[in-house]
């Protein structure tokens, strides 16, 4: 069932093409799938995850804005 709601998102042959033939440079030149065949045999401990910039800038902003919440209530004593 998991396979049918995935397909659903993508075409059958770009599904298989990032699975099966396009080598990641996370994975060190290792497919998507060669990497959970590894993974899966117990050969690989932990799997890198690509940077996701926009996500690194909302948590940059959020910790910017608890610092300025700290000097304006420590200010306000």
């Amino acid at each position: 069932k998991q396979d049918q709601e995935i397909t659903g998102l993508f075409s059958v042959g770009s599904l298989s093409y990032y699975i099966n033939e396009d080598p990641q440079k996370r994975f060190n030149g290792l497919t998507a799938g060669e990497m959970r065949k590894e993974a899966m045999k117990g050969n690989i401990k932990n799997c890198p995850i690509a940077p996701n910039h926009r996500i690194e800038k909302y948590w940059q902003k959020i910790h910017e804005k608890k610092i300025r919440e700290a000097k304006k209530s420590s200010a306000d004593y």
